[in-house]
């Protein structure tokens, strides 16, 4: 997690925990509510309503990483992140399952060069670089690892 996401807060939270949650479809339930109740959240179904209406018109099936930082007395404050790279480059190689062995399977599609910096410039605020080549290459080797091809 980068250093400037506590900034916006007057006191620092005394946890985050960060789940991958289908936009739009937040309840109590699992893994919600095991995983916020442990630090004693007061208001598990103001969470999900909150969550739910920030992203309301996502694709559906879209998963979405969101940091949820609790703080003392159980109130809660989250930051929905942006899809993840795996579903970006799913989307872009128009499947829906990359390949489950990293270069012993058969490749499960392809993807062009221009394809991997529209989702570097698209993800580049949430991954861990200072220029855009090196989020290409972060993206370049998560295509690689789901056996999607990079074509030029």
């Amino acid at each position: 997690m980068k250093k400037d996401a506590f900034v916006s807060f007057k006191k620092a939270p005394k946890a985050v925990v960060r789940l991958h949650l289908e936009g739009g479809k937040a309840s109590p339930a699992p893994p919600v509510g095991p995983a916020l109740s442990q630090h004693k959240v007061k208001n598990l179904m103001q969470f999900c309503k909150d969550f739910n209406a920030a992203t309301q018109g996502s694709p559906a099936g879209i998963k979405f990483p969101v940091d949820i930082f609790i703080f003392d007395g159980g109130e809660v404050s989250f930051k929905v992140l942006k899809m993840t790279a795996s579903d970006l480059i799913k989307q872009k190689a128009g499947i829906e399952k990359g390949g489950s062995k990293a270069g012993r399977d058969k490749h499960a599609g392809s993807v062009t060069h221009k394809d991997l910096v529209e989702i570097a410039e698209f993800k580049f605020s949430d991954l861990n670089t200072l220029s855009i080549e090196g989020a290409v290459k972060i993206i370049a080797g998560s295509a690689r690892s789901m056996n999607i091809d990079i074509v030029e």
